[in-house]
């Protein structure tokens, strides 16, 4: 158990509705669920009912709602008073809509960890990102990186290895690793990010005849929901 999990028990208690309390903390719906469900879990109780309705506190939750919500009062008071001869550092961060997602949870944790740091967060397209830190108007990028020829790629401190989304039902679900033969097979689904069509074709030369090359992250999911090919995650980089 922890503050975090707290916090997201009395705002979903107050809220009456797990997507209303992700609203209200700036977070994910599946955030919120995921703390509340690991609560529950830990302890071995049912804090929640849910209902078609929405979701209300069980007899247990009832009873022991009020004691967090005293325990995260106390909590920010302390916080409060250690930061207060603090100096608060601001940190513009800018991460592409798509990627989102991904960071919320670390986004906040990192909040908790380092109270006197105050990650700005700047929500752009991947086209604008190496823009924006060129042009030094954010900090931080977490963007995908074209190629070793791309913007700014001398800055970069940090890269992920890839990923990609696949239907369950898909032959290759089950691998832990993907070869060149997998994904030569395989239709691969695009997102252009902010960037015209034939510019990101340029891009990625190793696209194929078809291949999907969509701007809506929304259609993106529905490919992969009909198995239509595998959707190749954004290489992150820092």
């Amino acid at each position: 158990m922890d503050i975090l999990q707290l916090r997201y028990f009395i705002t979903v208690a107050a809220c009456g509705s797990i997507q209303d309390a992700a609203d209200s903390l700036y977070v994910s719906r599946q955030a919120v669920s995921r703390a509340i469900l690991s609560l529950e879990r830990e302890l071995n109780i049912n804090l929640f009912v849910r209902t078609h309705n929405g979701i209300k506190l069980t007899s247990t939750g009832d009873k022991y709602v009020g004691h967090a919500r005293k325990l995260i009062e106390q909590y920010d008071e302390l916080h409060k008073m250690m930061c207060m001869n603090e100096k608060i550092v601001d940190i513009a961060i800018c991460i592409p809509i798509n990627l989102y997602t991904f960071f919320l949870e670390g986004i906040n944790e990192f909040k908790e960890k380092y109270p006197v740091v105050n990650p700005k967060i700047i929500h752009c397209t991947g086209a604008e990102a190496h823009v924006y830190l060129l042009n030094q108007k954010v900090d931080v990028i977490i963007a995908w990186t074209p190629d070793k020829s791309a913007l700014n790629q001398s800055d970069i401190l940090i890269e992920s290895p890839a990923f990609f989304m696949v239907n369950e039902n898909n032959k290759v679900a089950n691998k832990e690793m993907l070869v060149e033969a997998d994904i030569l097979n395989s239709p691969i689904i695009f997102y252009t990010d902010g960037f015209d069509t034939d510019y990101y074709k340029e891009l990625f030369p190793y696209w194929k005849k078809g291949d999907y090359f969509v701007s809506d992250i929304m259609t993106i999911y529905d490919l992969v929901d009909q198995d239509k090919g595998l959707y190749r995650v954004p290489v992150v980089a820092v």
